[in-house]
């Protein structure tokens, strides 16, 4: 990798990380649900170093900006990014967790990246009492992310996370 691209690697993981308050931060939209069984979720997430996360929820965010800043990722200052759908969000079963994260915590799938990053998917961490944790938000463009925890490859299949979001049914940016 160039360092050029190094480099640009690096500023945008400090937009990401800045962009972030307290990774257990309170967030006033909740999604409503009934909380579920996350015994298997948890332990698959702590092995990553994302401890006490009892659900994820995917979504569509920036809808209607072609060209998102940086640092509109999924969680924006401790709360969900407004132009987000579904509002809710989709929850992943344990199953499609098992699919992230052999996408995104397994081996590297190096491939062509751009100098961009204009996010449009992410995935939301949400503790038992569905307080936010933390994120992994995905640009389909520059074939790039960033997450506020967690310990991943730096080059994902990001054909398989294509996969997962189609699977989950999400709105079209």
């Amino acid at each position: 990798m160039s360092k050029t691209v190094a480099f640009f690697g690096f500023v945008i993981s400090l937009v990401a990380l800045s962009s972030c308050s307290s990774p257990r931060t309170n967030s006033p939209e909740r999604p409503s649900s009934a909380p579920s069984a996350a015994g298997p979720i948890t332990q698959k997430l702590a092995r990553v170093g994302i401890a006490g996360c009892h659900r994820v929820r995917a979504y569509t965010i920036n809808i209607g900006d072609e060209y998102p800043a940086p640092n509109q990722a999924g969680v924006i200052e401790g709360r969900l990014n407004p132009k987000r759908s579904p509002k809710g969000g989709v929850e992943l079963s344990a199953d499609q967790v098992d699919h992230f994260l052999r996408a995104v915590a397994t081996d590297e799938h190096p491939g062509p990246h751009a100098l961009c990053f204009y996010p449009h998917h992410a995935l939301i961490f949400f503790d038992a009492s569905d307080r936010i944790i933390g994120h992994y938000t995905i640009c389909f463009k520059c074939f790039g992310y960033q997450s506020s925890l967690g310990r991943f490859v730096s080059e994902p299949d990001y054909e398989a996370l294509h996969r997962l979001v189609t699977a989950l049914s999400l709105p079209k940016p």
